[in-house]
């Protein structure tokens, strides 16, 4: 199996590298050794996939950029192609930097700037979270486009299911 340095570093690695370097390393340069996704974990990415959703649904109307989470250079140039469109909203936009990727869950037009908001299954936001958005953050602006405001979107822990309009 080929080591992932040949493709940029994500958010995601960048994140896990913070945790631990060695994992990082391991991540980029033995990923044969990387254990296959247990039941646990996938019903953990497929909750956030589902909160993701129905914060999309929330924001209404926007563009999604649905390319494979794994085809960096299809999902960056299909954002391009949305903002050169003059979308307000785009789901799932992705920027990179040099050799530095990352996926916005909700970027959209304010005025002159864009607001990044970074969806999470969580009641509050946690302190790995905000280096999460400044990481993301980072990639974008050098990328050219101007960031006025960071949010972090989190669950309502108030809301009771099956009314979600809270």
């Amino acid at each position: 199996m080929k080591n992932r340095l040949d493709r940029p570093l994500s958010k995601t690695r960048l994140m896990e590298g913070f945790q631990c370097h060695k994992r990082l390393w391991l991540k980029l340069h033995k990923p044969e050794l990387e254990p296959e996704v247990d039941t646990a974990t996938q019903m953990s990415f497929d909750e956030g996939n589902e909160v993701g959703e129905l914060a999309r649904n929330h924001f209404g109307k926007g563009s999604l950029v649905d390319k494979e989470f794994w085809d960096y250079g299809g999902a960056v140039a299909q954002t391009k192609s949305f903002i050169d469109q003059k979308a307000k909203t785009i789901f799932e936009a992705a920027f990179q930097h040099e050799n530095f990727f990352s996926r916005a869950d909700i970027f959209t037009k304010v005025k002159d700037a864009w607001h990044v908001i970074e969806v999470k299954k969580s009641v509050e936001a946690k302190e790995y979270q905000i280096l999460d958005s400044a990481i993301q953050t980072w990639i974008i602006q050098n990328c050219g486009y101007k960031v006025s405001k960071v949010f972090i979107m989190h669950l309502n822990r108030e809301c009771i299911f099956p009314d979600l309009s809270n």
